[in-house]
């Protein structure tokens, strides 16, 4: 039995070297067993709904917005959260806070 091709595609942003960092990035966020919760969600951090509920909305804007898999995403104002106006790539010895995701 042959599995329809379109679920390739469906399944490919998984692949994208972002879903990993993205998916990191929620935890960080969401879950108190992260190792590092406490320094973000623990501390009231919070990530832009849209880039929570949806990876193609974060790798649109990320594409957008200089990412290459050498740069870190970072924020402008450590006291804000993760959001397309305080957000930024980085190369990580220049990022002001840098999270490897």
């Amino acid at each position: 039995m042959n599995k329809h091709p379109f679920n390739r595609r469906v399944n490919a942003p998984k692949k994208h070297v972002l879903y990993n960092r993205w998916n990191n990035l929620k935890q960080l966020i969401n879950n108190p067993n992260h190792s590092n919760y406490n320094w973000y969600g623990g501390k009231g951090i919070t990530l832009h709904k849209a880039w929570e509920t949806n990876f193609i909305v974060f790798l649109l804007w990320s594409t957008q917005n200089g990412f290459a898999p050498n740069l870190v995403l970072t924020r402008r104002d450590k006291s804000k959260g993760f959001n397309p106006e305080n957000c930024f790539y980085a190369e990580h010895n220049k990022s002001l806070e840098p999270i490897k995701l």
